[in-house]
């Protein structure tokens, strides 16, 4: 009998060091539980807008918005500069005529911050990170041609990875872009990408080619540009 008292207190030991010394093999922001498709198909559709411009040229041309506030919403630079008109849609509504003046545009990144006005659109929350290598994503937008990935709207809604993140002064960006694992298409400049817990994570601005990849402003440099005056747009 007198050897179980020493074992029971050895072995009381070891369950203590081991529950003050083992930490989560899970990162705390992975805590979570990923959004399920319906709900980011359901998210996207309520908060994203479509653009339609008129350029100098007299091109017509489209793009992607998203709502992040009750009168903003993101998009890129490039969708947004040079024109003769642009008309934000969205739901089957009138469409929204937007001046130079309800825009300020980043020069240092391919970013728009628009104010059209009240939208009564629900608006997507920031990611408070980026995301890192390997994490699912979930890229969209509205592309000028449907396939398989469309929602009854037009909305594409993919499923994707991130890669990597890579310089982008080759692509006119100060910043580092987010490189994910699905190609994106003419129309989807300016569409939102999800984390795995539904927030926004960045924008797509453009397609890497040759390496078949889709190319995103990541959402760091989203808060950068909402959180300081922009100047408008140049005109035609």
């Amino acid at each position: 009998m007198g050897w179980r008292g020493p074992v029971l207190v050895f072995a009381g030991v070891v369950v203590l060091t081991l529950a003050v010394t083992t930490t989560p093999t899970m990162p705390a922001r992975f805590d979570v539980t990923p959004i399920a498709k319906a709900d980011v198909d359901g998210r996207l559709e309520a908060s994203t807008v479509s653009l339609v411009s008129l350029g100098c040229d007299l091109s017509l041309d489209s793009g992607t918005g998203v709502a992040v506030a009750g009168d903003r919403v993101l998009s890129n630079r490039h969708v947004t500069e040079r024109f003769r008109s642009l008309q934000l849609v969205y739901d089957a509504t009138a469409p929204r005529a937007l001046t130079p003046g309800l825009i300020g545009v980043d020069q240092s990144n391919d970013v728009a911050v628009l104010r059209p006005g009240r939208l009564g659109l629900p608006a997507l929350p920031l990611a408070t990170q980026d995301p890192r290598p390997g994490e699912p994503v979930w890229v969209s937008g509205y592309a000028h041609q449907r396939g398989a990935d469309s929602l009854p709207d037009g909305l594409v809604v993919a499923s994707a990875h991130v890669v990597s993140y890579v310089s982008g002064r080759d692509m006119g960006q100060r910043a580092r872009v987010m490189r994910v694992d699905v190609p994106v298409r003419p129309g989807m400049s300016g569409g939102a990408v999800l984390d795995q817990t539904g927030r926004l994570a960045g924008l797509v601005f453009a397609e890497e080619g040759a390496a078949n990849t889709g190319l995103v402003i990541p959402g760091s440099v989203l808060r950068a540009a909402l959180a300081q005056p922009l100047p408008k747009p140049g005109g035609c």
